[in-house]
């Protein structure tokens, strides 16, 4: 059995990462700016998942998130 699911709107994308990434220790206004970054990069194709990594790998701190999604984006990530 496959399952499909519709991909989400830009706006139930940013419902969702700001509900979810502070429990990941991000700030609201982080969990904005990564929802609004990874939405930018991936469009309809944007993944809860791989917000959810950047804000793991960032703890919380702003600067690294802006550090991991310049490297996303220079590996054409």
């Amino acid at each position: 059995i496959k399952l499909s699911f519709p991909a989400y709107t830009r706006q139930q994308f940013h419902d969702i990462c700001v509900g979810l990434l502070p429990k990941e220790g991000c700030s609201p206004e982080t969990a904005v700016s990564v929802a609004q970054e990874v939405w930018g990069m991936r469009g309809e194709k944007a993944d809860i998942r791989e917000a959810v990594q950047i804000a793991r790998l960032a703890r919380g701190d702003a600067r690294r998130v802006s550090e991991i999604l310049r490297t996303l984006k220079q590996q054409g990530g």
